[in-house]
């Protein structure tokens, strides 16, 4: 007697459809990482900003001697001085530009505006130390005194100049006394359904601070907007800062650790901008 034919397993037509859902995911859906990220400085990163150290998360935290928030490990920018907007000295809605910079914003230009060394940390741990590696040959190297060189495009903030950048230390449209400004744009304006912005919330947000923009429109990412309130945990007097836009340990993939697609459309700027 011929043995009875076997079916298949019925598995296959679930394992092929696994692999299709998985070839329409986007990139930017998938578990990301800070490895080989311009902002991994280890000696065996990708970047052309590294050490000789073979740590990466120590050059911004550190769990011993921390001097703040986030166990954060780095020196704060230099910088004593005033701020500037280049010419401005308001937004287009007339809101005051900031003159000086929080500390959320300030720990960022300790790395950007070229004042601080990388090896200017609270805990340098005992690792093999951190002297810098250089890449001269495209001028985005370390230097003496400051991680940032002369004519790096990555170099913001340098001599306390902001001049062509989003404004940061800053109330959110609609907003009171964050940074010692209150916002020019009436609460008219912030209006999900007929404002120029969209409302601020606390429900559903996904970054650390749990205050956000309530955009949902296609592209934009509302829940992941980082805004600060003036005294943490008030939810009261909100306020933007360089992780507003930015997630430093490029949690969603998007080019320049954005928060939302800027490369290839207007999602981030449409989450706070209702246009």
């Amino acid at each position: 007697m011929t043995p009875a034919r076997r079916r298949p397993a019925r598995r296959l037509p679930g394992l092929a459809a696994a692999a299709l859902l998985g070839l329409l995911v986007p990139a930017a859906a998938a578990a990301q990482s800070i490895r080989n990220t311009a902002h991994d400085l280890s000696v065996s990163s990708a970047a052309t900003v590294r050490s000789t150290d073979v740590e990466i998360c120590k050059f911004c935290h550190t769990p011993h001697g921390s001097t703040g928030r986030v166990l954060w490990n780095h020196a704060p920018s230099a910088w004593a001085g005033a701020y500037t907007w280049g010419t401005q000295t308001t937004t287009t809605a007339g809101t005051p530009l900031p003159t000086s910079v929080k500390a959320a914003s300030k720990i960022c230009l300790g790395c950007h505006d070229g004042t601080v060394a990388i090896g200017s940390l609270s805990n340098a741990g005992g690792g093999p130390g951190v002297v810098s590696v250089p890449d001269v040959a495209v001028a985005n190297h370390i230097v003496t005194g400051g991680m940032m060189a002369p004519g790096n495009v990555n170099l913001v903030g340098a001599g306390g100049s902001l001049a062509g950048s989003h404004p940061v230390s800053i109330p959110y449209a609609g907003q009171s006394a964050y940074n010692g400004i209150n916002s020019a744009v009436p609460p008219s304006s912030v209006n999900n359904a007929t404002g120029a912005y969209f409302t601020t919330t606390t429900a559903g947000c996904t970054n650390l601070t749990g205050i956000c923009t309530s955009a949902s429109g296609a592209g934009t990412n509302g829940p992941a907007i980082q805004l600060y309130d003036e005294v943490p945990g008030t939810r009261t007097n909100l306020g933007i800062e360089c992780n507003t836009c930015h997630e430093v340990h490029n949690r969603y993939g998007f080019r320049w650790f954005l928060r939302a697609d800027a490369a290839t459309s207007d999602g981030l700027c449409r989450s706070c901008h209702n246009k």
